[in-house]
């Protein structure tokens, strides 16, 4: 556990007693409640933040619990809307002869002591055995309104008040280095008991499809400490009867190895019982408030090495043939297309992407920023 020095400590070590079934200590001299609920709310940990509070004897002064129970109702009220429509809409797919694996939220709230504790934004789910288009009719035949098909790796739908549906063709993107260590990941799931064409990722691939899904955001300056909550959760739950040869040699194969032993490490420390230091680079990626980083777009370009703007400009347009067919799907049959797709991009750039161009005219070449941004993802093993 981390020290109650700081509200940040100390939000740590509220929201740790929950996941572990205890009480939650008396807030120590100084630490409101309101700065502890500020932090978790911000962090899409409103819930779960709430209740730790609210379980502490005697119960933290504060003018704004109403204000603190209406989100918490709110978010649960979301919760049983998300799960409901999600069992629904799981055995229509499925009854459709569409093959589906649950992914991330949908999946790990029902590993918290709660599931209103763990709140997603989005059900994610991966699908195979329609084509986009069919999967899309069906979609728009139970209700649902298309947002985005054929681009990326995954299809967006939704339907009012609160669901957002993201069916991924695949699991990473083609240019992702994560992505051939989820090859064939329907052949590795398991048929679920109960409905056809349900599959599950054995607690193994869960684990590592959560350290490559944390990887990827934490190197567009996204890491959330509901990431290593996830880690410390599948921990406690399967790390006692799963691989661990299988998980070690999939992430050695991308790299990830030394990003998981330290997520793992943090997850014991901030939610467990472990004691290790904690130094200033890993509390400041999970609350940077303290110093000003570059925005997302300055810190890709800082992570690149600070490069010229005109070449960071371009390979942010002129993405490699694997990327352009996630956008661009005709030049998967049509290759020869590519140069003509380049050029559609560059316009589509100018004309409708003029924010990005200005973030990237504006971006300030510091070399402290740079270094420290080195260090950062150094210290995440997950330097390029």
């Amino acid at each position: 556990m981390v020290d109650t020095i700081t509200a940040e400590g100390v939000f740590l070590n509220t929201v740790a007693a929950v996941l572990n079934n205890k009480r939650p200590s008396v807030l120590p001299e100084g630490i409101k409640a309101d700065d502890i609920f500020t932090i978790g709310s911000g962090r899409n940990m409103a819930p779960i933040t709430f209740c730790a509070l609210n379980m502490i004897e005697p119960k933290p002064a504060s003018d704004k619990w109403g204000e603190y129970q209406k989100r918490f109702l709110d978010d649960c009220m979301r919760s049983e809307i998300q799960m409901s429509e999600y069992n629904k809409l799981v055995e229509y797919l499925c009854g459709n002869g569409v093959k589906i694996i649950p992914l991330k939220g949908c999946v790990m709230k029902e590993l918290y002591p709660s599931p209103n504790f763990r709140v997603m934004s989005d059900v994610d789910l991966l699908y195979k055995g329609v084509t986009a288009k069919e999967l899309a009719a069906l979609m728009e035949a139970f209700g649902y309104s298309t947002e985005n098909l054929e681009k990326g790796v995954h299809d967006i739908f939704h339907k009012s008040p609160c669901m957002n549906i993201e069916l991924h063709r695949h699991l990473m993107a083609d240019d992702s280095p994560y992505k051939p260590i989820f090859d064939n990941i329907f052949e590795r799931a398991v048929l679920d008991e109960r409905i056809p064409n349900l599959y599950h990722l054995t607690p193994e691939d869960m684990y590592i499809h959560e350290l490559a899904h944390a990887a990827k955001h934490f190197k567009n300056r996204e890491a959330h400490i509901r990431h290593v909550g996830d880690i410390y959760v599948l921990n406690q739950k399967y790390a006692k009867g799963w691989n661990t040869d299988y998980i070690r040699k999939q992430l050695d194969s991308v790299g990830l190895l030394k990003f998981e032993e330290k997520i793992r490490s943090l997850a014991y420390t901030f939610f467990g019982d472990e004691s290790i230091e904690v130094s200033e680079l890993d509390m400041e990626m999970f609350f940077p408030e303290n110093r000003k980083l570059p925005d997302r777009m300055g810190w890709k370009y800082m992570d690149k090495g600070g490069k010229s703007r005109v070449m960071f400009f371009l390979s942010r347009t002129f993405y490699p043939y694997s990327g352009m067919c996630l956008r661009y799907p005709v030049l998967k049959k049509w290759p020869i297309l590519l140069p003509f797709a380049w050029i559609h991009r560059i316009i589509d750039v100018l004309l409708h992407r003029r924010e990005n161009v200005a973030k990237i005219a504006s971006v300030k070449v510091n070399d402290e920023d740079a270094r420290h941004v080195r260090r950062l993802m150094d210290n995440f093993g997950l330097s390029d």
